[in-house]
């Protein structure tokens, strides 16, 4: 599939003058505002930029095992890459949660093929194999969404009743969803303090080993962090939604950071308020689709992805036309 390389779902800054100039005044001292200036995929399983190509990838088994736990996760394996573009001298960077997916990642990854251009290009790289369960493989008990009917109806208390009387779950992979549940519907009937502590505790618990638990207690926790303006909280959890994103939830997190780059804008870090704008409109954006990079398979990324719109569509339009009205007034902020 041929795709112009400005119309891949993501944006180059180039249409906003302000944004522009002053990234090209901080490329020489921060990277980071050098990748912002082009059509780079940020985030990249292949940490772009890169001169490397790759042009083969097996992704490694998911253990039934761990799929019937719905345990999720992510690997980093760095390696070299070699004159004829296979790859040598594998080893394991980071490994989340413990170390579940090693052993199925580190012999992916010697399936890894790269072109490049020239042989002086030769050295280390590095590649992410996500493990991310279909929805319907998450163990969330099918009474959480029952009792989310009375959060969508702003019956909270009711929500609290039903949540609490479903304590027989307490059991399941993350059944404790229903702590989320509850947290939710007190923040809305101004328990604030009560709700984002217990928020926090579920989304920062290091032993917890649902990613998609703690996913749901972090999106709503920067959300209540930023109605309250705790902004200094929010960018605490900066490395944990990173972290988060890594195990493949892109759509899910990309009101999250579009909070965390607003924050970062108060903060005035802006190159990092720009690259987490950046981040949402690359996520929210079906064009994005069409952007499978050489050895990925574009049927499992269509099939694991909520991008299933015809070319030119945005997913999420609520999200994406409000981060591009922010990206607009930052540019204003700029000239």
């Amino acid at each position: 599939m041929i795709v112009n390389a400005d119309n891949l779902g993501v944006s180059t800054f180039k249409e906003y003058a302000g944004i522009t100039s002053f990234l090209e005044s901080q490329k020489k001292e921060n990277p980071l505002a050098a990748t912002l200036l082009t059509n780079t995929k940020l985030f990249s399983i292949d940490y772009s930029p890169s001169q490397y190509t790759r042009t083969r990838i097996q992704e490694p088994r998911y253990l039934n095992s761990l799929v019937k736990r719905g345990i999720e996760g992510y690997v980093v394996v760095e390696f070299d890459v070699n004159e004829d573009g296979s790859t040598s001298k594998h080893s394991i960077l980071v490994s989340e949660p413990g170390n579940y997916f090693d052993a199925e990642a580190l012999e992916a990854s010697k399936n890894l093929r790269y072109s490049f251009d020239n042989v002086s290009q030769l050295g280390k790289h590095k590649h992410r194999f996500t493990f991310n369960l279909s929805e319907s493989s998450r163990k969330i008990p099918s009474g959480y969404w029952r009792c989310y009917d009375d959060i969508r109806e702003s019956r909270f208390n009711k929500a609290i009743e039903c949540a609490s009387n479903r304590g027989n779950f307490k059991n399941d992979v993350i059944g404790s969803a229903y702590d989320v549940l509850i947290a939710e519907a007190n923040f809305y009937l101004g328990n604030t303090a009560i709700s984002i502590s217990s928020l926090k505790e579920i989304a920062t618990n290091p032993e917890e080993e649902s990613f998609y638990l703690r996913v749901l207690a972090t999106t709503n926790l920067v959300r209540f962090l930023f109605a309250e303006e705790r902004f200094s909280e929010i960018l605490e959890l900066e490395d944990l939604i990173n972290r988060l994103r890594s195990v493949g939830y892109k759509e899910v997190l990309s009101s999250t950071y579009y909070y965390l780059g607003i924050t970062k804008f108060y903060k005035q870090e802006t190159v990092d308020a720009l690259f987490y704008l950046k981040l949402s409109l690359q996520d929210t954006n079906c064009n994005q689709t069409f952007r499978t990079e050489k050895g990925e398979s574009f049927i499992e990324w269509r099939t694991s992805s909520l991008y299933r719109f015809s070319s030119g569509r945005i997913c999420y339009p609520g999200m994406y036309e409000r981060t591009l009205k922010t990206i607009e007034a930052i540019d204003r902020s700029l000239s």
